[in-house]
Parts: structure tokens; C-alpha cells; sequence
């Protein structure tokens, strides 16, 4: 319509100030969105204005998991995630979160990391992870060298020299169930389980950072093969001749 000789669209300007409106209100308060939408889907059939969804997501699960935050808490995400070797990924345990969802890393949040951080996140979660193994292959040869374990090993060790030919090189049932009754003779640890039973949880800790190097190795070359696209290939170049 013309207004002091000037044409101005009224259905643009008020379907542009609803638009900006409804999204301004539901970011403030996102839990309001559906009466938004209702007002959006009003003006759309009384009076044909295609207005701008407001509604807002309260989170994306697209970049995942920053790989550089649980590398700041380590023994903390190698305790309470499982890596599954052959899908590259991690899983939370279910017991140790009273989420109905559980948390998940896979490749593809080692690629965000490394496309948001840069490169040097590899070399960073690297030597965090050989630090962490350090601490860990300590407390490994503590348990070893223990007076009631070493000598129990050794024990059965040359049980299993003598015995080498007549068990074709296997080790007896038998006396693996032997030396887990002995250890569970010497106690419990802090947390309440049997010596034997941490030692098998510091093994999986282990395993554990070492195919969280695996993946972020794995991440890296896939994000060098998607940005190596972007590189001109210098023999099919045309060059620019002067006019």
C-alpha cells in the first residue's frame, strides 16, 4: 500500500517482526516454543504469512563428546567407558551413570575435535595418554613384584615348565581357579573388590587408553584425507597469461 507516497509491504513487515519475535521469546524461554508454534501455524492459515519456525533444540548431538575435556579427567573416561574394537568407539558403562542415555565416542567426534582444535589435540592426548600409562604400569609391577603374588607365579610357573609336553603347552583350569582362591586370601581392595578383580580393571584401563590412541590416530588420517581435497593439484593448475 502507498503511505506519504512511499509503497510499503505490509504482510513482509509484520510476518519479518512475528518472525523475529517468536524466535527473540523462545530463546528466552525455550520451554514456551509450542505457543510459538501455534501463533506461527494461526498466522499461516488465517492469514497466509509463512513466518520462521522458533523453535530451538536444548542440544546438539552432532559434534558429540569434546575429546579434549575427558582427556583432562583420563582415569576417570578409561574407568567408566568400554572401547569396542572393531566399531572404534566408546561406550558408557551403564552402571556408573543414572542417565537413561548413555554417552558414546567414536571417530567422528575425534575428527570434530581435531577440525576444532587443530592438529596438535593429537599430540596432546598422546602424551597425556603415555603419562597415564606410566602411573598405570607402575601400580601394574607393584602387584606383580608383591612377595605373596611373585612367589605364587613362580610357583606355577615351573609347574607349567615340568607339565609343558604332557598339557601340549596349556595352562590348567585347575590351578588358574587355585591362584584366584589364593589371592582372594589375602583381602579386598578399598573399593571392595578382590585384588585379583582391580587388577583385572587396571589391565582394561590399560587397554582402554591405548585404543583411545588408536582412534585419535584413525581420526586424524580420515580428517588429512577430507582436507586433502581442498589441496590444488599443482600439475593440473592453468596458468594466467597476461591479456
Amino acid at each position: 500500500r502507498s503511505f506519504f507516497g512511499e509503497w510499503v509491504g505490509l504482510g513482509e513487515n509484520v510476518q519479518e517482526y512475528l518472525s523475529t519475535q517468536f524466535y527473540n521469546l523462545a530463546a528466552l524461554s525455550p520451554h514456551d516454543w509450542k505457543v510459538y508454534e501455534e501463533l506461527r501455524s494461526l498466522a499461516q492459515e488465517k492469514y497466509g504469512l509463512g513466518l520462521t519456525e522458533g523453535y530451538l533444540p536444548g542440544a546438539t548431538l552432532e559434534h558429540g563428546l569434546d575429546v579434549l575435556q575427558l582427556i583432562r579427567s583420563l582415569g576417570a573416561f578409561v574407568a567408566r567407558y568400554t572401547y569396542n574394537l572393531n566399531q572404534q568407539m566408546f561406550l558408557e558403562k551403564p552402571h556408573v551413570t543414572t542417565s537413561k542415555n548413555l554417552h558414546t565416542v567414536h571417530i567422528h567426534s575425534v575428527v570434530n575435535s581435531i577440525r576444532t582444535h587443530g592438529t596438535g589435540m593429537m599430540n596432546t592426548t598422546v602424551n597425556a595418554v603415555y603419562q597415564f600409562l606410566g602411573r598405570r604400569f607402575h601400580s601394574f609391577s607393584q602387584f606383580l613384584f608383591e612377595d605373596h603374588v611373585k612367589s605364587r607365579l613362580l610357583k606355577d610357573y615351573r609347574n607349567f615348565l615340568e607339565t609343558k609336553q604332557e598339557s601340549r603347552a596349556l595352562f590348567a583350569v585347575r590351578r588358574a581357579e587355585a591362584f584366584t582362591r589364593d589371592i582372594r586370601k589375602l583381602g579386598v581392595a578399598d573399593s571392595g573388590m578382590s585384588f585379583l578383580d582391580s587388577f583385572r580393571e587396571l589391565i582394561t584401563e590399560v587397554g582402554n587408553a591405548l585404543g583411545l590412541v588408536r582412534m585419535v590416530r584413525s581420526a586424524g588420517l580420515r580428517y588429512i584425507s577430507e582436507s586433502i581435497k581442498f589441496v590444488p593439484d599443482l600439475a593440473r593448475i592453468t596458468p594466467v597469461r597476461p591479456l
